[in-house]
């Protein structure tokens, strides 16, 4: 992790999570084993380090033309989509994610692997194959509104129970546990195209 981008895209703002959500948020992430042992009520008993962070992440706008057939018309849809620019993950966002171009201040930032618009383009070209596949007809046809790079706050939460240390992400908009997305951080699965 660095913190040497000092303006930058940023997405939603950091919330300071009430204890009580975000000691369900970290109760929700934890194994079956764990929850089976620990308590919601003393989780501040478990925490030794919060530590706040941004995450990067490739946005798309795209419109997408769907071509019905001689008896339906066109059909033009926005959609938007993302790509981690750590693990290259991709999927479709319901709706636009709020972004808005702050500062980091003393936060870390991670630091990404998929570097530039040029690099992470392919992984978007990917994301249009596999949706093409699903549709029945001719291809749709998809168009880039918009490329750009953000960055998601995050918690990362370490818990000491007693023999075992925990990490927790915490997603820094929504407070809701992000472990999935953190396990594919180390892997190479979704850089392959």
């Amino acid at each position: 992790m660095s913190s040497h981008v000092m303006h930058a895209n940023i997405i939603g703002h950091f919330k300071e999570i009430p204890d009580g959500h975000l000691h369900t948020a970290i109760y929700k992430s934890l194994d079956r084993r764990l929850q089976r042992t620990v308590s919601i009520s003393k989780m501040d008993d478990y925490i030794f380090e919060k530590m706040k962070f941004y995450h990067p992440f490739w946005i798309s706008t795209m419109q997408v033309t769907y071509d019905r057939g001689l008896l339906l018309p066109f059909k033009i849809e926005t959609v938007y989509a993302f790509v981690d620019a750590v693990s290259g993950y991709r999927d479709r966002l319901p709706k636009a994610w709020p972004v808005s171009e702050d500062t980091f201040g003393n936060v870390p930032v991670v630091d990404r692997v998929i570097e530039t618009k040029e690099a992470a383009r392919p992984y978007f070209i990917d994301l249009q194959n596999r949706w093409s596949r699903s549709y029945v007809g001719e291809r749709p046809k998809y168009e880039h509104l918009s490329l750009e790079l953000a960055y998601m706050p995050m918690w990362m939460i370490s818990l000491r129970f007693q023999t075992e240390h925990v990490s927790v992400i915490i997603n820094g908009m929504t407070g809701v546990g992000e472990e999935e997305l953190a396990a594919r951080w180390a892997g190479e699965e979704w850089h392959r195209l």
